[in-house]
């Protein structure tokens, strides 16, 4: 009986998704997408907050069982 309700949920599933027009990614949507989405839904611009900071703070094991 599932695996029946398994099948029938994916091809409601693939016949819906190949009536999408345009491709959309909905996990993973590109800024571009994310800052139109915002606006479409009334929400103000976000603001610029620069690049990321590449810098990554490593601590040993050793140093981490000093602290505890």
């Amino acid at each position: 009986m599932k695996s029946l309700s398994f099948l029938l949920a994916a091809l409601l599933a693939a016949t819906l998704l190949s009536s999408c027009v345009e491709p959309a990614d909905a996990r993973h949507p590109t800024v571009s997408q994310q800052d139109a989405y915002d606006l479409s839904w009334g929400l103000a611009p976000r603001k610029v907050r620069g690049n990321p900071k590449m810098r990554f703070q490593y601590n040993s094991r050793a140093e981490q069982a000093a602290v505890q």
